[in-house]
Order: C-alpha cells, then structure tokens, then sequence
C-alpha cells in the first residue's frame, strides 16, 4: 500500500482544516455514483436465498432479506451504520485538482498511511474493535466491469471496494467507520436538525501529525494567501507542528500537461497558548460548513 494518500479540498475547508484536523466520513448514499454500494442482482438473490433457511430464527434475518430485496433502489440500506473516508493515493492527477479542489483553488493534503489512524483506528482511540474486521483500517478500491457480489459469509463493506472502471483515474483508497463513531455532527447540514440523517456531514479528527505536506492550486490566486494565513494561525495555536509538514503550491510546467511543486517559505511563530486546544478537548464546535468531504 502507499505510504503517503491525497485528499484534495476546496479552499474555504482552510478555515476549518487547519485549525482542527478533521476529514468528512460519508454516507454510501451521498456518494455521486449512482452504483455505490448497488451488488449484482445475482449476487443479492444468492445470498438471500441462502439466508432464507435462517428466517425463522427471528424478524433479524427477516430484516436482512428485505434490505437486501430492495438494495437496488436503495443501496444504503445494507450499510446503514457505515461512513467512508476517499483518498487518493496520486498527487499529480489534473482531473482530482479539478474535480475535487474546486479547479485548482483549493489545496492537496498529503497524508501518512503507515499512521496507526489509518492502520487500526480503534488501536489509535484504545477503542474495542467491532466484530468487521475490515473497519477502521485503509483499503485499496478496485475497478471492474463487473457489479460487486456481496461475499457469502465475509463483511459486506467488500462490496464497496469495487467501483466502475471509469472511475480508476481517482486511485482510491478507503477507510470505514461506524457512523456513530463521528467526532462531529454538521447539524447545518442536516434535515430537520437531525444527526441521523443521511445528509449529515459526519467529521472525524485526525492526528495532526499525519499531515505530511499541503499543496496549494495553481488557480488559487488571491485565495492562496488566506489559505496560507489559516495555516499559520494553526502553527501560532500550537495545533500543528510547522517543523512537520511541507508547504508548497502548484505551478503549470512549460512544456508538460503536469503541475510541478514548488516550496513556500511560510515564518512560523512559536504556539501563543494553548486555549484553542482546550477548547477541542473540551468539544467545543467552532465552525463548521458542508466543504470538507471532495
């Protein structure tokens, strides 16, 4: 697996990003593939069919096969207590700069993989693992032709691990959590105040010092500096360490259909206090608005 993964953001999750590291974990059924989460047809009959022995040991089996019945309309129904977290594991890739950074005005994260956040999230929180072995731990997206078959006897969370080759430019990686895991809830977001709800934007912290680097757009222009100056307010606060991370920004290549990087001198001042992360600790929600997930 590679070491280091890409997330690639609009500019505005500056003002949230920094100052408190967190990613969005999203729904299947907020996802713009209209086959997220959507197993073949035959696969969902076979796996019905062989539950259907097991009915008559309760209404839990009952449930099982209606939400499978009807997971060709409704795909989120066989994974309602998940969130997935979408990384990319290619740092040049114009189509993700364009698709997912708002056409080159945001910025690139790049993240450490081999970080125990990433590697055995509930070992990270000293949490009890669920039973699924296959949450809270990065997993490589494989493209095919094919629909997903849900395996018989293994997690489901498989079937979201295979996406339509079209897709295969992003490179995915991605990681699973339980919904009821989410460090924040963005009520802004939601329908009718509701954290259940599946427009809910669910955050998770991450450690900073996984962030290895930020990338700013090549398009950023007059954003560039504000994207710059909520980076240094998070060195002031002490909420990242500006020995840790590379700051750079996307220059177009003369000749090459690429983007080259280049470094950005960014004079960090020493942590002024630590009252911002008092405030974290304490779970205080500063600002949040629907812009972290790309």
């Amino acid at each position: 697996m590679a070491v280091s993964l890409y997330k690639y953001m609009t500019w505005n999750a500056s003002y949230e990003f920094f100052l408190q590291p967190k990613l969005r974990f999203t729904q299947p059924s907020q996802f713009n593939d209209p086959f997220e989460g959507q197993a073949s047809a035959q696969s969902m009959l076979e796996l019905t069919q062989s539950m259907q022995p097991k009915a008559q040991y309760g209404g839990v089996f009952q449930q099982l096969i209606q939400n499978l019945q009807t997971a060709t309309e409704s795909p989120n129904l066989i994974y309602p207590e998940y969130a997935i977290l979408c990384l990319a594991s290619c740092e040049q890739n114009l189509l993700m700069w364009a698709h997912y950074a708002e056409n080159h005005t945001g910025f690139m994260i790049e993240l450490d993989s081999s970080h125990l956040f990433f590697q055995d999230w509930y070992s990270y929180k000293k949490v009890v693992r669920p039973t699924d072995q296959l949450l809270g731990r990065i997993h490589d997206v494989a493209y095919s032709s094919q629909r997903a078959k849900i395996p018989q006897g293994q997690s489901s969370i498989k079937s979201l691990l295979v996406k339509g080759e079209e897709w295969s430019y992003e490179e995915e990686y991605r990681m699973f959590l339980r919904r009821e895991d989410a460090d924040f809830h963005n009520l802004a977001s939601c329908e009718e105040s509701d954290p259940n709800h599946e427009s809910c934007i669910l955050l998770y912290q991450i450690p900073p010092e996984a962030i290895k680097r930020v990338v700013i757009g090549c398009r950023a222009g007059s954003r560039k500096q504000e994207i710059v100056d909520q980076l240094n307010q998070a060195f002031k606060l002490g909420v990242i360490n500006p020995g840790s991370i590379q700051v750079q920004e996307a220059v177009i290549d003369p000749n090459l259909f690429r983007l080259n990087y280049r470094d950005l001198s960014i004079q960090a001042s020493a942590p002024i206090n630590n009252t911002y992360s008092s405030a974290v600790n304490a779970g205080k929600d500063w600002f949040f608005s629907p812009h972290l997930d790309s």
